[in-house]
This record gives C-alpha cells, sequence and structure tokens, in this order.
C-alpha cells in the first residue's frame, strides 16, 4: 500500500502596507504536529503558527507537517512613515527652502537719520 502525504496549504496574504507604528499579524494556518519557520529578508524571525510584522521586508514562512511535506509562502510588508513624520519633514524643507529664498529682513540707515526696512 502506497500512503501519499500532503503538503500543507498556507496563504499568508497578499502584499501590504502599513503606518509606521502599526504590526499586521501573519497566520500560517494551523495543522497537527506542524512546524514552523519564518524569515524576514532570510533572517529567521520566529517558529511559532503568527508572526506580527512591524519592519519593512520580504517575509517567508515554510511550513512542515509531521510527515515531512513543506510548503512555503510569502509576503512583502512595506511600512510606511508616519503621516505626523512625513508632514513635519515637508514643512522643515519648505521652511529652509522659503529661508534661502527670501532672506531675513535688513535695515539700512541713510544719513543717520532715515531707517528703511527691507
Amino acid at each position: 500500500m502506497v500512503m501519499v502525504n500532503e503538503k500543507p496549504i498556507i496563504n499568508i496574504g497578499a502584499d501590504q502596507r502599513i503606518c509606521q507604528g502599526d504590526s499586521v499579524t501573519l497566520d500560517a494556518g494551523a495543522g497537527q504536529n506542524y512546524t514552523y519557520r519564518w524569515t524576514r529578508d532570510n533572517t529567521n524571525v520566529g517558529t511559532a503558527k503568527t508572526l506580527i510584522a512591524k519592519v519593512t521586508g520580504l517575509y517567508v514562512v515554510t511550513v512542515t507537517t509531521g510527515q515531512g511535506c513543506s510548503a512555503t509562502d510569502q509576503m512583502s510588508l512595506t511600512v510606511v512613515p508616519s503621516l505626523h513624520w512625513c508632514f513635519r519633514q515637508h514643512l522643515i524643507f519648505a521652511e529652509r527652502l522659503l529661508k534661502s529664498l527670501c532672506p531675513p529682513p535688513m535695515e539700512l540707515n541713510f544719513n543717520g537719520t532715515e531707517t528703511m526696512l527691507f
């Protein structure tokens, strides 16, 4: 008799973008005697059924059954800076640009009596 062991069926979802400070829970699914190996950009990051991801990278999970059959799934996570951070950086840039285009006012004194502000 020939016994066929099936690969685990896993789906950790589509690629995602999250805001800085947020996280996403990746779930590889459950099975009897399953083992899990998670990597982010080829670095081991976990061995549980789920993984909380909050750093930009390519997340890959390999699930192995008790019979030694394995399957792999992956998703790319992009963490975007918070709106506050982006807005602040734009304000700093705008302030520097304005200062370079519009120097501070200058006072000129003519004949020691009149002062003009430019």
